[in-house]
């Protein structure tokens, strides 16, 4: 459940944790409505609960039955929302009646205000996965992982020798209209590749990828990928033409390396976020930035023929990662990350040339606004008692003017709220298993603007997307 102004709702994707019962729910709520309860929005030293005033537009179920794991989703221009996900078992689609996995398979579904539209599956012999979405005016793409014999658009049956980076296209009634394949050479009994985010060009409608690959090269227009050892993975970024002919395509080198989140808000430059080993420093054409110990995140600025602007890392004492990014309307570069997880003493994060302190005992949670300049502009902390959070997403709304960073994450008990140099505000929570915690944060000041979770048996937030007039649709 969602509290809101003191009643709830349902929301999202609620899956407890021990059933198999799945439902597809897609909240979109308006963001210019979003108000705080418990005290004045411009208060950001009181602590108390908050919640929003006013806010549900609209919920989008369906249940297909079956065992469904939802990842991504994105809104269309229309209202609709579209999900992604992959399914074992047998699932119920709207046309097609009962679909069996032949291992684990991908699910597409469009989502309307009356319910379900339509919905898509696509599965090789082996398992499939998909790990992001993105659409236009005509169109969806799709990241995935594919292996094994399988129907591609444009190509026919083709036999995937190795788990292989796909990107696949559909139209907005869900016709498979065309594929890209990446070409891995120099493959080897452990080779692998996947295609993990992907965005279309806001103005040139060319598709933007990230991924990983390891004990395996491919050529993605500018030569093959670098090499990346026995046992080891690199990350990649990628650009197609608008007929997803690979234009270029250049490697993250370093150690386990992953690729955890992708943002192209204008014509000009790509945000990239993940992790790796500290082992070794994470390289891109030229940069090198080293971590501290153990795996660490890095964030990166690029520009849209490949170029390199701006590579930091996010290190600490514990397992580190930065798992979204985006790049504001100032030209900043902000990521979300973790540090502190699993340190059993005193922790902390370094930005640059500046540390932060993590809560002992507790895992931690970070935002940062990186200046072009490569300096961290904001730093905004969060302690918290789960173990190992996941759900983290931003999005960037604005209203009158005004920009507002939304970050998403689960959450289990109260957490305490650290804006860039203020002092603590506690956002309390009733029970103690896990919710969905939005936190809306003023981009200018990182000054709280409001704050929500939900209230239930167990709930887990897996994306956030800004949608048409301002709207947020929140996937649980």
């Amino acid at each position: 459940m969602l509290e809101l102004g003191g009643v709830r709702g349902f929301v999202g994707l609620m899956r407890a944790r021990r059933s198999s019962l799945i439902l597809a729910l897609v909240l979109c709520i308006s963001a210019p409505a979003f108000a705080v309860v418990g005290h004045a929005a411009v208060d950001t030293q009181t602590s108390g609960r908050q919640s929003v005033v006013d806010g549900i537009e609209s919920i989008h179920v369906w249940s297909p039955s079956g065992s469904v794991d939802w990842v991504e989703l994105v809104d269309l221009d229309g209202g609709d929302t579209v999900l992604v996900g992959t399914f074992t078992g047998t699932v119920s689609l709207p046309v097609t009646g009962q679909v069996s996995a032949q291992s684990t398979d991908i699910i597409i579904a469009r989502l309307g205000s009356s319910g379900i539209v339509w919905a898509k599956t696509i599965g090789a012999t082996n398992s499939d996965y998909v790990y992001d979405v993105d659409a236009n005016s005509t169109n969806l793409v799709l990241a995935t992982e594919l292996y094994g014999s399988v129907s591609l658009p444009g190509l026919g049956l083709q036999n995937l020798q190795h788990p292989t980076g796909v990107i696949l296209s559909y139209d907005l009634n869900g016709n498979a209209q065309d594929c890209a394949v990446m070409p891995l050479t120099n493959t080897s009994g452990d080779s692998e590749a996947r295609i993990t985010g992907v965005r279309i060009h806001p103005t040139f409608n060319s598709v933007i990828v990230m991924g990983e690959y390891s004990e395996v090269q491919a050529d993605l227009g500018t030569g093959d990928l670098s090499l990346t050892g026995n046992e080891n993975t690199h990350g990649f970024v990628a650009l197609t033409s608008r007929g997803l002919d690979w234009v270029w395509g250049f490697a993250f080198e370093g150690t386990d390396v992953q690729m955890k989140d992708i943002d192209v808000p204008d014509s000009t430059k790509i945000a990239v976020g993940g992790s790796f080993n500290a082992l070794n420093p994470i390289r891109y054409q030229g940069d090198a930035q080293n971590g501290r110990g153990g795996q660490d995140g890095f964030a990166a600025m690029l520009t849209t023929i490949g170029g390199i602007d701006l590579l930091r890392t996010h290190k600490g004492d514990g397992t580190d990662s930065v798992d979204a990014v985006l790049i504001d309307s100032y030209g900043r570069l902000v990521a979300a990350g973790q540090h502190c997880i699993g340190a059993t003493g005193p922790c902390s994060v370094k930005l640059w040339e500046d540390s932060y302190l993590g809560s002992m005992g507790n895992d931690s949670l970070h935002l940062t606004a990186w200046n072009p300049g490569g300096t961290p502009d904001l730093v905004t902390l969060i302690d918290q008692p789960e173990s190992s959070p996941e759900g983290q997403d931003i999005v960037s709304v604005s209203k009158a003017g005004q920009q507002h960073i939304v970050w998403s994450m689960n959450s289990q008990g109260t957490v305490s709220l650290v804006p860039d140099g203020q002092t603590a505000i506690e956002l309390i929570s009733p029970g103690s298993t896990s919710d969905v915690l939005l936190i809306a944060l003023d981009s200018d000041s990182h000054n709280l603007v409001w704050s929500n979770r939900s209230i239930g048996g167990s709930e887990e937030v897996y994306d956030i997307e800004a949608g048409v007039n301002n709207t947020l649709h929140v996937g649980i």
